[in-house]
């Protein structure tokens, strides 16, 4: 019945598990499932930032000019704040890698459960918005998201993710909780 499954992914334990029914059904189902994740451009959060440095510095670190980071003393992972700050761009690294890492831990798990195709995709903006073009996109037959990704008090005040996809979707949408 449904050819392509698009799954929103973050790291919210609605979306966890919205991925895992995602792959069940495109499992059963045969289909190509679509994972998409959708980042942002706000500033890094005191956790981000440890988790950038403890996690990602590589990754960001690769990307930056090597001359401006062999000028601190002491190990990389020691002078990534200072790095993070002085590069605009930084925070968008590591968020991306965490996109990414979500990716790759999704994929594992899909094809350890024999689904055949998975297609990543990791796009920035809106995440409602974002979500529904992706899916408009790759004709997505069924739209799987969790049911909440951000605190209860502002999803009550602007209304969730997962609530705008469902009112705008042009495919059926399955809500996680």
């Amino acid at each position: 019945m449904f050819k392509k499954i698009l799954v929103a992914v973050n790291d919210s334990e609605y979306a966890d598990k919205a991925a895992d029914l995602a792959v069940d059904m495109a499992k059963v189902h045969g289909a190509e499932l679509v994972a998409v994740h959708v980042t942002t451009f706000k500033p890094l959060t005191k956790e981000e930032m440890r988790l950038g440095e403890a996690e990602y510095a590589d990754e960001v670190i690769r990307d930056l000019d090597v001359d401006s980071t062999l000028q601190y003393r002491g190990r990389i992972g020691g002078a990534a704040e200072r790095i993070f700050r002085r590069h605009g761009g930084a925070g968008l690294r590591i968020h991306l890698a965490m996109g990414q890492q979500l990716m790759d831990a999704l994929h594992s798990r899909a094809m350890a459960k024999g689904v055949s195709k998975m297609e990543p995709v990791i796009t920035d903006g809106d995440p409602a918005e974002s979500i529904l073009r992706v899916a408009k996109e790759h004709g997505a037959d069924l739209i799987v998201i969790g049911s909440r990704g951000m605190s209860e008090i502002k999803g009550l005040l602007s209304g969730s993710v997962s609530q705008k996809v469902m009112r705008l979707a042009e495919c059926p949408c399955l809500v996680v909780h």
